[in-house]
């Protein structure tokens, strides 16, 4: 769907909108038992004094998440199925961003470019496998099926409002890549550190996750909730940009300027463009203190729910709208109950460097040149070094 353009793009992402608007609903409680069992669980074994990377262990999370709600897997042991996605996931990946871009395969070497072939020709299989398996307990009733084939069974015979089982398969391989648990970790990460590591000076220096804890009511806390995660999107995007096609010549501007002025620039049309959505989002012409991290900037009156247009460009815009932000919010958020409902918080161990500070927007003033120097930028953003923190239970 992603290669596709015009009328074949709207009515082929039409029908997977569809479907996935009731995983979206499914895959909550299954959300709250895995971060239950996979990361509260043994935390709380974990002593206070052991430093933790947050980083790694929330991409762990995400896997368990993600195989969860797609194929339906608990990770296991060294060996396993799940861990077998995982590493053919990272083979592909490796592939896709190697600095060889060739294929070549030797007796004596192979290039990433080739292995990550190769990773695609057996992975297909193994999630064709996985996805059939889960259709047949669906259809026998044997178990409980995950979130995504309980509403998506490939049909017969493919026509507009059906999906084939091919099609399924290979947009599965995708919502289960290591680019999506990268991004889907590194969102957590700065999600966790926004909530627990941040002191607010208008809450008399003590961490976001200490305000919401303090509200008796669920609406309240899933707002101020929303509203953060949404602000830490708007800084912080799941993933830092996307290349596109430009359909007709455009001049761009630096604020402020003239139309005319020397230092506007022109794009022809048919050149492709890299739209770089962490600046974006910190347009001053489109937000106020465009580089500081404001918890509140979402908030909203009665049950009005800000749109994605409303919060800058995290997932994309127009008809490449991202298909899985609605899912990736609810993953966030969700995770984010399930933890503080547990009693656990994070503590930071060591000082967050300065171009970590204006990546979440804790620093309004800091420059690029840190977030360059201290964020690690393919294929998704997130702190070079590691960020250590203990956990700790609240009262």
């Amino acid at each position: 769907m992603l290669l596709e353009d015009g009328a074949q793009h709207r009515k082929h992402k039409r029908l997977w909108q569809t479907l996935f608007a009731n995983v979206v609903g499914a895959a909550n409680p299954l959300i709250r038992d895995v971060t239950l069992k996979a990361f509260v669980v043994p935390l709380k074994k974990i002593p206070a004094a052991v430093p933790l990377d947050l980083y790694e262990t929330l991409k762990t999370l995400a896997w368990d998440i993600l195989l969860a709600i797609f194929l339906g897997v608990e990770r296991d042991n060294v060996g396993g199925v799940s861990r077998n996605v995982e590493n053919l996931q990272g083979t592909i990946l490796r592939g896709q961003f190697s600095l060889f871009p060739a294929a070549v395969r030797t007796p004596f070497w192979t290039s990433p470019r080739s292995r990550g072939l190769k990773a695609v020709q057996d992975l297909e299989p193994a999630v064709r496998s996985l996805l059939r398996s889960q259709w047949e307990s669906s259809v026998s009733g044997k178990h409980e099926t995950c979130p995504f084939t309980r509403y998506f069974t490939p049909a017969k015979d493919c026509n507009d409002e059906t999906l084939s089982e091919d099609d399924l398969t290979s947009h599965v391989r995708l919502f289960t890549s290591s680019i999506a648990n990268k991004a889907l970790a590194s969102l957590l990460t700065a999600f966790f550190m926004n909530r627990f590591m941040l002191r607010d000076r208008g809450q008399q220096e003590q961490p976001l996750a200490n305000l919401i804890r303090q509200q008796q009511d669920f609406p309240t806390r899933r707002a101020i909730l929303s509203s953060a995660l949404r602000e830490t999107m708007r800084l912080r995007p799941p993933v830092i940009g996307v290349m596109r096609r430009v359909t007709q010549t455009v001049r761009l501007t630096n604020p402020g300027s003239d139309r005319n002025s020397t230092t506007s620039h022109i794009v022809p049309a048919a050149h492709d463009a890299w739209l770089y959505f962490v600046a974006a989002n910190r347009d001053p012409d489109v937000f106020a203190r465009p580089t500081e991290f404001c918890w509140d900037r979402f908030m909203r009156q009665g049950a009005e729910v800000p749109t994605d247009e409303d919060c800058g460009i995290a997932f994309g815009l127009g008809p490449k709208h991202c298909l899985g932000a609605d899912l990736t919010r609810e993953i966030c958020l969700t995770v984010a109950e399930t933890v503080m409902e547990s009693g656990l918080a994070f503590k930071g161990g060591g000082q967050v460097v300065e171009g970590v500070k204006a990546w979440l927007g804790w620093e309004a003033h800091a420059g690029p040149e840190g977030m360059t120097r201290d964020l690690k930028q393919l294929p998704c953003q997130r702190p070079r070094d590691p960020v250590m923190v203990t956990v700790t239970h609240a009262k």
